[in-house]
């Protein structure tokens, strides 16, 4: 019970982490283009956000899948082969916010 408690509390506060990353993003995605509504055409305003928001996803999936390799080293030595499934899982979740920011967008 309390190594699932343990990847429960990793987990929640990842998310919490995200949450507040993305928010912050989007305030300051407004925010650019509110100031440069005059110089950039929308098409330009909207690739240079979403081209921050490319970055930041990236970023995450390659500390989440660092994140998982060491929980999946860590709960394969305490658990066994049930946490080394739960490391594998968070690797491949990683691994689709990376290559999704890759492929969006183009």
């Amino acid at each position: 019970v309390i190594p699932f408690t343990l990847i429960f509390i990793i987990i929640f506060s990842i998310y919490l982490g995200k949450k507040a990353k993305e928010r912050t993003l989007s305030q300051k995605g407004k925010i650019g283009k509110r100031q440069k509504k005059e110089s950039y055409q929308t098409e330009e305003r909207e690739s240079v956000y979403y081209s921050e928001i490319d970055k930041f996803r990236k970023k995450r999936g390659i500390t989440t899948m660092c994140i998982a390799l060491g929980i999946t080293i860590l709960l394969g030595i305490v658990v066994g082969y049930a946490g080394i499934i739960v490391g594998v899982i968070l690797f491949f979740v990683g691994l689709g916010h990376y290559l999704s920011s890759k492929n969006r967008h183009k």
